[in-house]
């Protein structure tokens, strides 16, 4: 394991947001907001899955540095583990869970198109435990952590990375998302 020989560095990341619905793959306002823990800018897809990636008119090319970035790679690396710790306040009876992924914003430095349409590449997701059929709760705490093996995560130095997140209704399907969410991320990197 790399972190036994001194080879891993790590993001940590603070946030809150609202999870109404669970048709935004949400991240995180512009730098100039005054409030910058707070996810509230989105495109209306789903998180793809780990190694596929987004590109659509749903994001900007602009908004990987701009919103959706956390960390730029000093190194090349590769995502091994998050883990993280969410208060959930008032989530609705009718929701399920949260699905947060880390993902890439891929563009080189010959782009000039930055309002045309981003690609998003997919590192690693993970599901928060699923709350389908808890009703009535004021609030809730959850906690997880997830390890990784694949190149699917790897990265290259100068990429940009961010945390984004995903609401997934419960099993009556009535479209609730999660409620308003505070919380903290930590992801591992190992060089490579």
């Amino acid at each position: 394991m790399s972190y036994k020989t001194g080879k891993c560095f790590f993001t940590n990341i603070k946030l809150n947001g609202s999870t109404a619905n669970c048709t935004y793959t949400e991240f995180p306002y512009h730098a100039e907001y005054a409030k910058p823990w707070v996810f509230g800018d989105y495109g209306t897809f789903d998180i793809p899955a780990v190694g596929s990636s987004y590109t659509g008119d749903q994001i900007d090319q602009r908004e990987g540095p701009e919103n959706m970035g956390q960390i730029v790679m000093p190194v090349n690396a590769r995502l091994v583990g998050a883990a993280y710790q969410i208060k959930l306040n008032n989530p609705p009876d009718g929701a399920g869970h949260m699905r947060f992924a880390v993902m890439e914003a891929v563009f080189d430095n010959s782009e000039t198109s930055v309002n045309g349409d981003a690609t998003w590449k997919t590192l690693g997701r993970w599901d928060t435990t699923d709350i389908s059929g808890i009703a009535d709760a004021t609030a809730m705490l959850q906690i997880g952590h997830h390890t990784f093996t694949s190149s699917d995560g790897d990265v290259d130095a100068g990429q940009v990375c961010g945390l984004v997140y995903q609401a997934w209704e419960g099993a009556s399907g009535d479209g609730d998302g999660m409620g308003l969410f505070w919380g903290a991320v930590t992801l591992m990197w190992e060089a490579r």
